[in-house]
């Protein structure tokens, strides 16, 4: 999906959710950072519980790992600290594999 204005789409979608509306851009920002940060915490209890082994902590690679917010709200919703792996890793990753 590629809407015309992501933070419309968001915000109707809230809107049928019967979730609150943000007042504001910042608001909105939070509430999508949030969100992730829920999401990712929900996914690393399922691996945990998968693989009958906590966590001790959450590294996090690519450009995103520079989202700041993102990062503390990661760590709050996770419990675990957030290590930052470096911002270029996903490149990286890509020129190891074109390598193989």
């Amino acid at each position: 999906m590629n809407p015309a204005s992501m933070s419309e789409a968001i915000r109707t979608a809230l809107i049928e959710q019967g979730d609150p509306l943000p007042e504001t851009d910042e608001e909105l920002l939070y509430c999508v950072n949030h969100s992730l940060a829920v999401c990712y915490a929900q996914e690393i209890r399922e691996m945990e519980t998968i693989l009958g082994r906590k966590f001790s902590s959450l590294t996090i690679v690519g450009g995103g790992n520079k989202n700041e917010l993102l990062n503390r709200l990661t760590e709050q919703e996770t419990g675990l600290p957030v290590v930052l792996g470096p911002s270029e890793g996903t490149a990286e990753g890509n020129l190891l594999i074109q390598m193989a």
